[in-house]
């Protein structure tokens, strides 16, 4: 092989990779503003049905779109394949109560400002048919949608989505504060996208996301 031939491919094979990069973050640039608005600006509002669905649609349409291009399968295993999928529900829904009992604790200190900014301020004043209207949304939509592109898309995507998806996942909730940030969707980040790479079970990380949010809200409640 020659000089040049060599050059030629190790050029290339840096073009792809750049490539990918930028379809990882490109669907993240585009929706990330549309979800910070409707969750610090609209929480209370009928336009955060309008708002996070739409940051929502981008990531899904976009992870379809690019796995598709890329040649990698579409469809999500629903079906548990390990043990340690129980395991790991369990643990994200012990993570979500904790979250949510920390959470509560530094509003009534007085530090509310650390956690759940454009949520936690308004969760008191929010209607029962509020709260039932958006709890199917956060429960089964935002789980989906979520582990659909960080854990799915970004880590069969590229050789290092794990990598990519903590960091962006973290950055994906900045609208929960520093605790938010660095107490939940972190470690979920890091135990889910193990998880994933590991075993490929899209189950697994649907039910424990679904989980974790569960658990913030039994959190709330019992505080």
């Amino acid at each position: 092989m020659s000089i040049t031939t060599t050059f030629l491919k190790v050029s290339s094979q840096g073009s792809v990779s750049m490539m990918v990069k930028w379809e990882i973050i490109l669907p993240f640039a585009l929706s990330w503003p549309l979800l910070i608005i409707a969750e610090i600006f609209y929480n209370s509002s009928p336009l955060w049905f309008v708002l996070k669905p739409l940051s929502h649609m981008v990531l899904l349409l976009s992870a379809i779109m690019l796995l598709r291009r890329a040649g990698l399968s579409l469809r999500p295993s629903f079906v548990a394949k390990h043990v340690s999928a129980l395991l790991v529900t369990a643990a994200m829904f012990i993570l979500g109560v904790t979250v949510g009992i920390f959470s509560i604790y530094l509003e009534r200190i007085h530090c509310g400002c650390l956690v759940l900014i454009g949520i936690l301020g308004r969760y008191e004043s929010m209607t029962t048919a509020e709260v039932i209207v958006k709890a199917p949304y956060v429960l089964l939509v935002n789980a989906f949608v979520e582990e659909y592109y960080f854990r799915k898309y970004i880590i069969d995507i590229n050789d290092n989505g794990f990598h990519y998806q903590l960091i962006l996942f973290t950055l994906w909730h900045v609208y929960l504060g520093i605790v938010g940030m660095f107490m939940l969707a972190l470690p979920m980040a890091f135990v889910l996208g193990r998880y994933y790479a590991k075993h490929r079970d899209f189950a697994g990380l649907f039910f424990a996301h679904m989980f974790v949010n569960i658990g913030l809200g039994v959190g709330y409640m019992i505080f």
